[in-house]
């Protein structure tokens, strides 16, 4: 989810799993993963900052669900498919590092 001013929306893009810890690189194909979709997370690394809300304008800056964070998981998708997801990405229950260890 993303911020639209003091609303959340769905990102019309979506979420992937990246070889790389960092923001539009290195995405694997068929990675693809929006709302509701299930990944296994196994550690967590410290990567680029991302964030759900909008640096160019304010107006998200007080919205509850804005969300930014330097922390990324290595997941793996039911495919089989393994790589690293920003949390801002994740529920707010799955943030936070879940108790797994650092890569």
């Amino acid at each position: 989810m993303v911020t639209s001013g003091m609303n959340m929306r769905e990102d019309s893009k979506p979420a992937y799993l990246s070889s790389e810890p960092r923001n539009y690189c290195c995405k694997i194909a068929g990675t693809e993963v929006v709302s509701g979709g299930v990944l296994t997370a196994s550690c967590h690394v410290t990567g680029e900052r991302t964030t759900n809300g909008n640096d160019t304008d304010p107006v998200d800056d007080s919205n509850a669900g804005r969300f930014e964070s330097s922390r990324w998981y290595f997941a793996v998708n039911s495919s089989g498919s393994k790589g690293y997801l920003s949390e801002v990405w994740t529920s707010a229950a799955s943030r936070g590092g879940l108790g797994l260890p650092i890569c």
